[in-house]
């Protein structure tokens, strides 16, 4: 019954529609194609390929779904392909291979894989709209050889709307409404993430991270609990709730840099000074001797990627020098 059924699909997917649509209809080629691979593949292949000219991210994601069912060397190869000479002005959205997390991603001008090459985390806020933030840095990075990557998060936000995470699964965003699993899933993701970026794109072993609002959970779960695996740190109007975890003794925390930007007209600005009082507090008590803050005057609640990036840029001429 799974060859008919896939042919069933297959029609719905050769039906006239608009472009609006394209999103659900290629679901449907994807369904197709899981159901049967052999009698599918040659009308994936075409649609993906004739996609490359004009709508590149389409074809990715049409890849990368035929990669999801039935792993092929060659699609791989012509995955990566495209990512490479796409995502420098667009981010495109890609899975971890070894968790359920996703992430935009976007390589820097000039990327090869015949170096290694530092990679800046930015989780979005509650907002959840994780592809604009990958955008905002990409605009903001210019020529700095920052690979850039918005992981698809759930710590960032207090209300999981499923329209923010139609990328998942249904069950799975049903199960992160409560608010216990989401650190775990969001750690667990990024450490995933860093391992397909160090094998897929000659990210380097240590990476910077930033956090705007919401995302300054993550971004601090992972300087208190993992300094070993960052350069720096720069949350900007972040929140945080507390630390529940033992905080690392790793040495690499006592040397670690961290400065919180912040706008000095932020509408969240009294709650957010006591947050970063007690952050402060925690570090300085932990060890950690390089947490510092920079007021922006003027600014509102922002994420701030221009002086983000600027402060990553710095930290990472200082790593380069040395020995």
């Amino acid at each position: 019954r799974k060859p008919k059924l896939a042919g069933l699909y297959r029609d719905l997917f050769a039906l006239k529609h608009p472009p609006a649509a394209q999103l659900e209809y290629d679901a449907w080629l994807l369904k197709a194609y899981a159901l049967d691979p052999k009698g599918t593949a040659a009308l994936l292949d075409a649609s993906w390929r004739g996609a490359s000219k004009n709508d590149p991210s389409r074809a990715i994601r049409l890849l990368q779904g035929a990669q999801a069912v039935q792993a092929d060397p060659a699609r791989e190869k012509d995955l990566k392909a495209l990512v490479v000479a796409h995502s420098e002005t667009e981010p495109v959205q890609r899975q971890t291979a070894s968790h359920p997390m996703r992430y935009w991603l976007s390589l820097p001008k000039g990327w090869s894989d015949k170096r290694r090459w530092p990679v800046v985390v930015a989780v979005e806020g509650a907002g959840c709209d994780f592809q604009g933030d990958c955008r905002r840095f990409v605009a903001a990075r210019g020529p700095r050889p920052f690979i850039l990557a918005t992981p698809l998060s759930f710590s960032n936000t207090n209300d999981i709307q499923p329209a923010s995470y139609k990328d998942y699964p249904a069950d799975l965003v049903e199960s992160m409404k409560p608010h216990e699993p989401r650190m775990a899933f969001d750690a667990a993701g990024l450490a995933a993430m860093m391992e397909d970026l160090k094998k897929d794109y000659a990210a380097e072993d240590k990476f910077f991270i930033t956090g705007f609002s919401g995302g300054g959970l993550l971004t601090w779960e992972t300087v208190l609990s993992h300094p070993e695996r960052l350069v720096a740190a720069a949350p900007a109007a972040p929140n945080f709730a507390g630390h529940p975890n033992p905080v690392s003794e790793a040495p690499e925390r006592v040397s670690l840099p961290v400065t919180v930007f912040q706008g000095d007209k932020d509408q969240y600005l009294d709650a957010l000074e006591a947050q970063w009082n007690n952050v402060k507090a925690l570090c300085d008590q932990s060890g950690y001797t390089k947490i510092s803050r920079v007021i922006i005057p003027g600014s509102p609640h922002a994420a701030f990627p221009k002086e983000v990036l600027d402060f990553f840029s710095e930290q990472l001429k200082k790593a380069e020098k040395k020995p």
